[in-house]
């Protein structure tokens, strides 16, 4: 590739993963301000269906194929482990815990992704490094549930379960049939969770009331930045840098929620609770090395 286009095409990746690092980062906050108002699963239905919705009718009118009836019901299943399970229960849990903890309790999800991934779909197994990246995750999720009264029990074991869907539907879409287009994919996935999601809202009693601006707002951003700029970046990032560089975001979003937590929500952090983040940087900093396939 001559120079100036390769220069050029670099300066896209990292811009596009800059979108990553940073919008990803962020939603922790926007979903705090938005459940303040909104019922958890009819706020994150809305979200993921709006999302879905809009990007699916986009790329139609572009003339990108639809979906087969297989690819959708594939797209239902992705669906309820990403954004029911994993979007779902972190939008209930950051009703009890702050979001700098779900962004960095939400870190394990690589633990979950390596291990599940060489136990059931015979990947790579764990070298030694990898091993000690996992025995840190262990330390940081103990040392974070170890705060004491900084950290709502139920809260924190929601984000974990959540962290597990979250991998089990990386693996499950990793390794099943998806529409052609990335970004297709993406729609399907976000409008079959989203439409799921609401389904889950009607079944717990969840009711709409009159939400403040602020919530509105952080529900505008959440669809706009956090859905369709977020995984768009992602998707559209998958065909065209490595895997270890694409996965780097895992360690970056807490970093990212942790300081916003910090000056927008006035969210304290504890001494206790940073040596947590600081274990599992370090974890998924040696898991997910060059090497390692993407984690969503």
């Amino acid at each position: 590739m001559p120079a100036e286009p390769q220069v050029a095409s670099m300066r896209k990746e990292s811009l596009a993963l800059g979108v990553v690092y940073l919008v990803w980062g962020s939603t922790y906050a926007a979903i705090a301000i938005a459940v303040e108002s909104f019922p958890p699963f009819l706020m994150a239905g809305v979200r993921w269906t709006l999302a879905g919705g809009l990007l699916y009718a986009i790329l139609r009118a572009r003339g990108v194929a639809a979906p087969s009836p297989r690819e959708w019901r594939q797209g239902v299943i992705a669906g309820a482990l990403l954004f029911v399970g994993g979007n779902g229960l972190v939008c209930w849990a950051e009703q009890r815990v702050s979001s700098g903890t779900a962004a960095m309790a939400l870190a394990t999800v690589p633990l979950f992704t390596v291990v599940i991934g060489w136990l059931v779909y015979r990947e790579t197994r764990p070298d030694r490094l990898t091993w000690m990246g996992l025995l840190f995750g262990v330390v940081g999720v103990g040392t974070l549930f170890g705060a004491g009264g900084d950290i709502d029990v139920a809260g924190a074991t929601a984000v974990i379960v959540a962290a597990l869907c979250w991998a089990c539907g990386t693996l499950y879409v990793r390794y099943s049939t998806t529409p052609s287009s990335a970004f297709m994919a993406s729609a399907t996935h976000m409008a079959a969770g989203g439409v799921l999601m609401l389904v889950v809202g009607g079944l717990r009693g969840e009711s709409l009331s009159t939400p403040s601006h602020e919530a509105l707002a952080a529900l505008g951003y959440l669809v706009a930045f956090g859905s369709l700029a977020g995984f768009g970046a992602y998707a559209w990032l998958i065909q065209r840098i490595s895997s270890g560089a694409l996965s780097t975001h895992a360690f970056v979003n807490p970093v990212v929620a942790v300081a916003i937590g910090w000056l927008l929500l006035d969210e304290s952090v504890s001494a206790q609770t940073a040596l947590a983040a600081a274990a599992i940087v370090v974890s998924v900093a040696l898991i997910l090395r060059p090497r390692r396939h993407a984690i969503v």
